[in-house]
């Protein structure tokens, strides 16, 4: 068959009903991550999702029931993680055939925890990144990913072993870009998209602060002019500049200290004791 051929057929499969993924559990697992968005391709590309669950090693992971059993064989098999075997646009990955896996499953807060902290391999712990990219609210997602970003963790997420990146430079991809290796990542409504981006550049300001700042903490003294980054529920992340409030009781131990301090002695004074004090000595010489 000419690659026009296999062009067309696979264009054909994507506007065609999704075939039916194994049903999830009956009673989800107490703590159960809700998946946001489609609930039977968990939001992966058409096209690809037909292909993973037409695909015989898929069909052939139904038999493993647990957690560990799937997280064994991301061990096991996994050597990159993009969406495409090797050479092909039409077969899965063994990493995305596990991936759906892992959705059918539906895993609990304390399981998707347990693959981004997983020591064995990066690979588990991408996976367990992917998982929250296409079924997580995209809410959640920056406070999933935030404390993973400078993640130093080196891995090849492609098929190439020598194209070596750091966990925390995909993640921020995975995050800034829709375009995942032939594939398209769920879509970040615009508002958040933009929040996220600006969270992100300000993370790398953040740190080139930090970096500066420890070379000049005796500069830092209580009420001096700062600039930190502000956010809350109505304004955009972004850094401002104001001196923090004094505490109460910092505003009490002042007026506290300066009542206790001595007061220091007048002109008059110092010039009456050295009057005395000279007299008094006359007195005693007499």
């Amino acid at each position: 068959m000419s690659r026009a051929a296999l062009w067309k057929a696979d264009q054909l499969r994507a506007t065609q009903p999704v075939l039916a993924a194994p049903p999830p559990p009956e009673a989800l697992p107490s703590g159960a991550l809700p998946i946001h968005g489609n609930q039977t391709t968990y939001n992966v590309n058409t096209l690809l999702a037909n292909n993973i669950m037409g695909c015989d090693y898929f069909r052939a992971l139904y038999p493993l029931q647990t957690y560990h059993e799937v997280i064994d064989e991301v061990y096991n098999k996994v050597t990159h993680v993009e969406p495409w075997a090797t050479g092909t646009s039409r077969l899965p990955s063994t990493a995305f055939c596990l991936l759906f896996k892992f959705f059918t499953m539906r895993l609990t807060k304390k399981q998707v925890t347990g693959l981004l902290t997983h020591s064995d391999s990066p690979y588990i712990r991408a996976i367990g990144f992917l998982y929250l990219r296409y079924a997580c609210d995209p809410k959640q997602i920056w406070d999933w990913y935030a404390p993973y970003l400078d993640d130093s963790e080196e891995f090849a997420p492609s098929s190439d072993p020598n194209a070596l990146t750091t966990l925390g430079l995909w993640l921020r991809g995975l995050l800034s870009d829709l375009h995942y290796y032939g594939t398209m990542l769920p879509r970040i409504p615009v508002p958040l998209e933009r929040k996220i981006k600006m969270r992100l550049v300000l993370v790398d300001e953040k740190k080139k602060r930090a970096a500066g700042n420890r070379r000049q903490m005796g500069a830092f003294r209580a009420g001096a002019r700062v600039k930190a980054i502000y956010e809350d529920a109505e304004n955009d992340p972004a850094w401002q500049k104001q001196s923090p409030p004094m505490s109460k009781d910092r505003d009490e131990d002042r007026r506290e200290r300066r009542q206790l301090a001595p007061k220091p002695e007048s002109q008059k004074l110092k010039a009456l004791k050295a009057f005395y004090g000279d007299a008094s000595a006359h007195r005693q010489d007499d």
